[in-house]
């Protein structure tokens, strides 16, 4: 595998894992750890020159899919658990 395709899926990899981690400090270590692979492949996609445009519009949609989902994590958390 070259690195151009391991950057390619380390940023994939990441991204999943934080969407499926049911462990919030986990799950928020994930996105941070996601969000940075995120901006890396983006840069080097830039960097390339007609870098690939779908690549680049499925990261910022999940860019932008991890920075909701913070947001609403962290609406969560300040209002405090469900009461039943």
């Amino acid at each position: 595998m070259n690195d151009e395709t391991k950057s390619n899926q380390e940023w994939k990899k990441l991204y999943q894992a934080a969407l499926l981690e049911t462990d919030p400090q986990t799950a928020a270590r994930l996105m941070e750890q996601a969000e940075h692979a995120i901006v890396e492949r983006a840069l080097i996609l830039h960097r390339e020159a007609g870098g690939g445009a779908d690549e680049l519009k499925s990261l910022a949609y999940s860019a932008n899919f991890l920075a909701e989902l913070r947001r609403v994590e962290i609406g969560r958390i300040k209002s405090g658990p469900l009461s039943s």
